[in-house]
């Protein structure tokens, strides 16, 4: 049996996109969940929002999770150079500080 038609149109499919930074924020909270236990994982997840998010409205805050990152894997030339990057890029970052206290205390 044919279903009744109302004689309106059908409704369209709708896709509602994701508003970009709600999408930011959640792939750089999964980042610092991370890492904490798997700051290798953290990186992983920090590539995937650069290929995302490229032109990303967080990306102080992805800079900053980098270089944690790297500190917790003991790659201190790697940490240093982003640290250095970070902090010509964002001198005056909400950041800085614990930025500045990473270097100071990585050997």
């Amino acid at each position: 049996a044919t279903p009744p038609s109302f004689g309106g149109p059908t409704a369209p499919h709708v896709v509602v996109e994701e508003d970009p930074l709600v999408r930011e924020d959640r792939l750089l909270d999964r980042a610092r969940r991370a890492l904490e236990g798997d700051p290798e994982r953290t990186l992983e997840l920090l590539a995937t929002y650069d290929e995302t998010c490229p032109a990303g409205l967080l990306a102080e805050e992805r800079a900053f999770l980098e270089v944690d990152a790297l500190r917790r894997l003991g790659r201190a030339s790697a940490m240093r150079t982003r640290a250095d990057a970070m902090l010509a890029r964002y001198p005056r970052s909400a950041y800085a500080t614990r930025v500045r206290a990473m270097l100071a205390t990585t050997p």
